[in-house]
């Protein structure tokens, strides 16, 4: 295990390690919600993420689409307004997804073609698009395109690639060991001694 910077404080922590009672209840709010997709979600039982932010959470249920619920005030609902979601509501213009992070009010999709699409809060460049402009819909990542593996955590982001690189964006935690103290407005590679097989929550890596 290779941690690239100080361990995370408890408010960076991804909010599903710490309230899984909470998680277990927005499953079954999302099965009831949508219950017009029950077979496809039974279909799918055997694949399925859940990942939370701050204050809202989004589903992935093994084909391909995510839905959302909970705050949305800066676009992390995907839905194409800043507004809550009291159930769970598709996210729009989002290509096929194999993969989702989340972390305090973004969250970020892998796609099967390799690239990583992210929306909500951009005020730390947390959305990896250049930008200090909120997204309510997804936007792609700049200079991302053969990602396996990705990783959000305070308003950071990191992603592995298929040569075992690693590139992460936003907030001071990441652009502290990449650039300075400013902001990582784009991907920039970070350096391993090892080879990173795998991205986990809290800065971490796993390497051999």
């Amino acid at each position: 295990m290779i941690c690239t910077m100080s361990p995370p404080r408890p408010e960076d922590q991804p909010v599903s390690d710490r309230l899984l009672p909470l998680v277990s209840l927005l499953a079954v709010a999302f099965l009831t919600a949508c219950a017009a997709d029950e077979a496809e979600v039974q279909a799918n039982a055997g694949d399925v993420q859940l990942v939370a932010g701050g204050a809202h959470s989004c589903l992935w249920a093994g084909d391909g689409k995510v839905r959302c619920w909970g705050r949305g005030g800066q676009g992390q609902i995907g839905h194409g307004k800043n507004s809550d979601a009291l159930v769970p509501e598709s996210v729009v213009a989002l290509p096929t997804a194999i993969r989702l992070t989340a972390a305090r009010d973004r969250v970020c999709a892998l796609g099967g073609d390799g690239k990583v699409r992210c929306w909500g809060r951009n005020d730390q460049g947390q959305l990896g698009d250049g930008s200090a402009q909120d997204q309510s819909a997804p936007t792609a990542v700049a200079g991302i395109a053969d990602a396996v593996d990705l990783a959000a955590f305070g308003t950071s982001t990191c992603v592995l690639n298929g040569a075992a690189e690693v590139h992460c964006w936003g907030g001071a935690l990441a652009a502290s060991s990449i650039a300075g103290d400013d902001d990582a407005w784009h991907p920039a590679k970070l350096e391993f001694s090892a080879v990173v097989k795998r991205l986990v929550g809290g800065h971490c890596a796993v390497a051999t």
